[in-house]
């Protein structure tokens, strides 16, 4: 069975489509070195199950994650802070619904189920 491989192998390729992704990982422990280059895309299988002789389901959990900047300025602004989280918050929600709506897509033409 070489599933497995090519569901990681798909979505690290569809991570990689994506323009704000700088580097792709996998795994349960999630990279914060400095020495990768964010915004970072997890994969992580977290789980697999047979429901059927000709069935395979994956428990997939995807994370994009980039680095948050500090405005050292005091602001009176109590809504935005001193830093970029809604812009953070916007971009890696859009990666990740990308990722999703490609897959969607994909699936539907190879009949394939997700949800």
């Amino acid at each position: 069975m070489i599933a497995y491989s090519e569901l990681l192998r798909y979505i690290k390729s569809l991570a990689e489509t994506e323009e704000y992704v700088n580097t792709s990982t996998m795994g349960e422990e999630i990279d914060l070195n400095k020495s990768n280059i964010f915004p970072l895309f997890n994969i992580e299988i977290t789980g697999a199950s047979f429901p059927s002789n000709r069935t395979v389901s994956f428990d997939v959990t995807m994370v994009c994650l980039d680095v948050r900047s500090i405005n050292n300025e005091d602001t009176s602004d109590k809504f935005y802070n001193n830093d970029n989280e809604i812009d953070n918050h916007n971009a890696t929600i859009s990666v990740l619904n990308n990722i999703w709506v490609k897959m969607h897509r994909d699936f539907a033409k190879n009949n394939i189920t997700a949800s």
